[in-house]
C-alpha cells in the first residue's frame, strides 16, 4: 500500500495509460486537478471529497468519479484505504464518465487479511 501520490506523465517519463493503486491519504489535500480520469473505490473507511465545487462522502457503498481537469480535493478518516485507477483520457472518456460523478457500489467485503 503507498500513501496518496499523483502519478506523473511529464516528458521524462512515459505517458500514463493505466495506473491501478492502493492508497491512502493521510492529510487533507488542497484542490489540485490532472489530466486523466481518476476512479476512486474505498476498500475501507470514508473519505470527504469535493469536485468542482460539489462536496460528498464515499464509503464502502459510493465511489468517485473525477473527470479529467476537475478541481478536487479529499480529507480521508485515519486508516481508510482506496482503490484508484488513474485512466488517460483516450482510455476513459470523459463523456462517459458525466453520467456519474458518483457511482453508487454494493457493499464491499473486507480483503483478506484487512
Amino acid at each position: 500500500m503507498r500513501t496518496a501520490a499523483m502519478p506523473t506523465s511529464d516528458a521524462r517519463s512515459a505517458p500514463l495509460v493505466l495506473n491501478l493503486d492502493i492508497r491512502s491519504y493521510q492529510a487533507e489535500s488542497a484542490h489540485h486537478q490532472h489530466d486523466f480520469t481518476q476512479l476512486v473505490l474505498p476498500i475501507c473507511g470514508r473519505m470527504e471529497i469535493d469536485v468542482d465545487g460539489r462536496g460528498g462522502s464515499i464509503d464502502n457503498a459510493l465511489a468517485a468519479l473525477v473527470r479529467p481537469g476537475s478541481q478536487h480535493a479529499q480529507l480521508a478518516q485515519p486508516g481508510s484505504r482506496f482503490l484508484v485507477l488513474d485512466c488517460a483520457p483516450m482510455h476513459c472518456t470523459a463523456s462517459r464518465s458525466r453520467r456519474w460523478p458518483n457511482a453508487p457500489m454494493s457493499p464491499s467485503r473486507p480483503l483478506p487479511g484487512a
